[in-house]
């Protein structure tokens, strides 16, 4: 069974004290070495917790009789030099219960305090429940491959942002237009109604770059694009925020990065790539 081999080498890590008794765990299981654990939920992925790893996790410290001592969450939690006997809210006590645990795995552990070394337990009581969940588990490879697309992800994100600034300073556009993180320029004011919430509207765009080449435009089809204003994943976001600012009959224009439109990942299509700042001119045709 799983629960027998993966623990069996904790060792006298989690022993209870003569002081603790086994019916306040009484649904725990008391292994060949003296001490009880249970598992609340197993990993769906074997990627286990590597010595030179990587974890996400939480970790719920309490005593025998429920009551929270406190909550740790941790991303990136590095295993080799994060555990130490100093006393901190990981100490070395936990590294080989981790050890033996893998990617999705919560447990349930009875600590002994006196081998915490942690100031923060109460001295009223001999032991605790630690309950530890491991979110993710990488390998050192995969922690350096996810720091460098994080790297180039913000690289890119600064470049996008040199792109807009280079590009509002030449058009003289500036704070006075900037909404809720779109630059908004009215064009019309329309003479019908504000447009609210839950509005079933119709809309006349054409879309571009910030180098001024066209990737889209009803006015081509012929038929203007019709949804319901505020309604989740029918519109970027940068679209919705310029069209609330809008009268029925008007024109405007739109400057949305790509915080605001296809984000990092660019449009499903591919046409518009990743880190791309766009720009819509706008017009509110008629609201149902």
């Amino acid at each position: 069974m799983r629960k027998g081999w993966r623990f069996g080498a904790m060792i006298v890590l989690l022993l209870l004290l003569a002081a603790c008794n086994h019916s306040d765990f009484p649904d725990h299981v008391k292994s060949s070495k003296g001490y009880y654990y249970k598992y609340l939920a197993l990993g769906d992925h074997e990627r286990p917790v590597l010595e030179d790893g990587y974890i996400s996790l939480s970790l719920h410290y309490q005593t025998t009789s429920g009551d929270t001592l406190f909550r740790v969450v941790a991303e990136d939690f590095v295993m080799e030099t994060g555990l130490d006997s100093s006393g901190g809210f990981f100490p070395a006590l936990l590294k080989e219960p981790l050890l033996s645990m893998v990617e999705g795995d919560s447990v349930s552990f009875v600590l002994d305090i006196a081998r915490a070394e942690n100031a923060v337990f109460p001295d009223t009581c001999d032991v605790i429940q630690a309950i530890v969940a491991i979110h993710k588990a990488k390998t050192p490879a995969e922690y350096r491959a996810e720091q460098r697309h994080i790297a180039w992800l913000n690289d890119q994100e600064l470049k996008e942002q040199q792109r807009l600034a280079t590009y509002l300073a030449k058009a003289g556009i500036g704070k006075r237009h900037y909404l809720e993180g779109i630059y908004f320029l009215e064009q019309k004011r329309g003479s019908g109604r504000k447009v609210v919430s839950g509005d079933g509207i119709y809309v006349h765009y054409k879309g571009f770059f910030l180098d001024g080449e066209e990737f889209d435009s009803t006015y081509e089809m012929g038929v203007p694009f019709d949804f319901v204003l505020g309604d989740p994943d029918q519109v970027i976001p940068g679209l919705s925020l310029g069209i609330y600012q809008m009268h029925v009959g008007g024109k405007a224009k739109f400057i949305i990065p790509s915080q605001l439109g296809f984000g990092d990942k660019g449009s499903s299509t591919g046409i518009v790539p990743p880190f791309t700042t766009l720009i819509y001119e706008v017009e509110l045709i008629k609201v149902l």
